[in-house]
């Protein structure tokens, strides 16, 4: 884990034989704006260009996907809090 600014942050890195391209990333980054709840801001680097269609269907996939993980990463945080 990285601390930068105040907030915990973390990214994932691709091994061979990755959809996305050894080397692709995803990065999480959390930080609570005043009067909300804390939110995480998810960015994704892809090595591996598949063409538009399967790269568009990746990301959908993947934005489900990921979205789920940080909605229970947050669900859980907030069980410890």
């Amino acid at each position: 884990m990285v601390r930068s600014s105040g907030a915990t942050n973390f990214a994932l890195r691709a091994t061979p034989g990755h959809f996305d391209g050894a080397g692709s990333t995803i990065s999480f980054s959390f930080y609570k704006p005043s009067g909300w709840p804390v939110r995480i801001a998810i960015a994704a680097t892809v090595i591996k260009d598949r063409g538009a269609a399967a790269n568009a269907a990746n990301a959908q996939v993947a934005k489900i996907k990921w979205t789920q993980f940080a909605t229970q990463l947050v669900l859980n945080t907030r069980s410890y809090s």
